[in-house]
This record gives C-alpha cells, sequence and structure tokens, in this order.
C-alpha cells in the first residue's frame, strides 16, 4: 500500500498491517548514487531497459530496470544529471536473459506514476545513509 503523508483523507496502515524490520537489517543495505551512462532496450521484453550505471569507486555496473513503459530509453541517460538511487548490494540475478548488479530506487506517486529516486548534487558512488 503506497500512502501519501499529505493526503488525511487517506486510510493510513494500521500497526497490524505493518511489517516492521530491525533497524540492524536496515543497515546491511547499500545504496549509492549511481550515473545512468547508457540506456537500451532488452529485445522482446516489453519493460526491461539495460544500464550502465557508474557506481564511482565500486565501478560501472549493469543493471536491469523494468522502467521503458515509465521512461523513453533516450531521456534516460539525461535523466535529471543522470543520477539515480542504486541498492548495490543485492544478488546478482539475471533478468530478462541479462545479468543484473543491482537494483534502481523509485516511487509510484498518487497518480500510479513511477518517479526514480534522483540525487542531483551528489556524485557517483556517494552513500546514502
Amino acid at each position: 500500500m503506497f500512502v501519501d503523508p499529505f493526503d488525511c483523507d487517506q486510510k493510513q496502515p494500521s500497526t497490524q498491517e505493518t511489517n516492521y524490520v530491525e533497524f540492524s537489517d536496515l543497515q546491511k543495505i547499500d545504496i549509492r548514487v549511481g550515473v545512468i551512462l547508457t540506456a537500451e532496450d532488452i529485445p522482446n521484453k516489453d519493460n526491461l531497459v539495460k544500464l550502465e550505471v557508474d557506481l564511482g569507486e565500486l565501478g560501472v555496473r549493469t543493471i536491469v530496470a523494468g522502467i521503458k513503459k515509465q521512461y523513453h530509453i533516450q531521456n534516460l541517460v539525461r535523466y535529471p544529471t543522470n543520477s539515480v538511487l542504486v541498492v548495490t548490494n543485492l544478488k546478482p540475478r539475471k533478468i530478462g536473459g541479462v545479468m543484473s548488479n543491482g537494483m534502481l530506487l523509485a516511487a509510484l506517486d498518487s497518480s500510479n506514476t513511477l518517479n526514480l529516486a534522483t540525487c542531483r548534487t551528489l556524485i557517483a558512488g556517494t552513500k546514502v545513509s
């Protein structure tokens, strides 16, 4: 359930519906600023895009993202300064026939539009905490 904190009429989740995680679990997640260098279509996949993302000291990683329906591929390398937030320590897995080494962070807004989480002023590889 997505909740708009500024919408007072929207039903807030009760404590019983919430799956809490321990702070120590959250500390395991490595989120970094990444800069999209290239974006290309994955043939025969309706929503998948193959990205090359610069993560600074972690190097350049291939990340497969399900964002083709929301973003034109040619615009991704110009996405607000190309800086996105990336979970860098997920176990690599094959998606659409391509090995993916991370996950972009995004959120759905109230109109169900997917928005990539961005950081316009930070350099590639900056750790988010």
